[in-house]
């Protein structure tokens, strides 16, 4: 097995989950983050509670696709390991 493999089994057992580092500055910053985190309108007050900090885990969907959207939305984003995994 390599790195890569290893990372991707991790990340599928909920090893690593997204956080996003700030606040949209705007309305329409929240509008991009919440259609590339695909969240619905309902899900707003959520989100604004949650960010920042942890919005995604891995086991629910893989955070590379969603860490790439949310950066191409303008937010700044990473991927940490949790340490309750």
């Amino acid at each position: 097995m390599n790195d890569r493999d290893e990372v991707q089994r991790q990340r599928a057992e909920g090893r690593y989950a997204l956080v996003v580092e700030s606040q949209p500055s705007d309305e329409a910053g929240w509008r991009a983050l919440r259609r590339a985190l695909r969240l619905s309108r309902a899900d707003d007050a959520w989100l604004r509670d949650h960010v920042p900090g942890e919005v995604r885990r891995g086991a629910e969907i893989d955070l590379l696709d969603v860490l790439e959207r949310v950066r191409s939305a303008g937010q700044v984003a990473r991927l940490v390991e949790r340490a309750s995994a």
